[in-house]
């Protein structure tokens, strides 16, 4: 009986990791949202701004606050490898 609880616990805690790196709320970009600046493609788009901050909405959405303007970037996927960003700039609030 303790070997089927240990084993559905642990089953359990494997599909909530997985869910939680490969889900729509990704647990990683939400923990570490400031990692989007090291891709070269969106840092030759802020070029030349000052980014205070980035708030990863999910799904591939990051808000960029920068010293003038805010700008929400969306990861847009055309294939498996290949991506391109799709940048807005932000003019209302966002209720997270």
């Amino acid at each position: 009986m303790k070997k089927a609880i240990l084993l559905t616990s642990l089953l359990w805690v494997l599909i909530l990791a997985i869910y939680g790196v490969f889900g729509p709320a990704n647990l990683l970009r939400e923990l570490n949202p400031n990692d989007v600046l090291n891709d070269q493609i969106l840092a030759r788009e802020f070029e030349g701004l000052e980014i205070e901050k980035v708030d990863y909405l999910g799904d591939r959405s990051y808000l960029i606050h920068t010293s003038t303007k805010n700008f929400v970037a969306v990861q847009e996927y055309t294939s498996i490898m290949n991506y391109h960003w799709e940048i807005f700039e932000s003019k209302g609030k966002f209720v997270q």
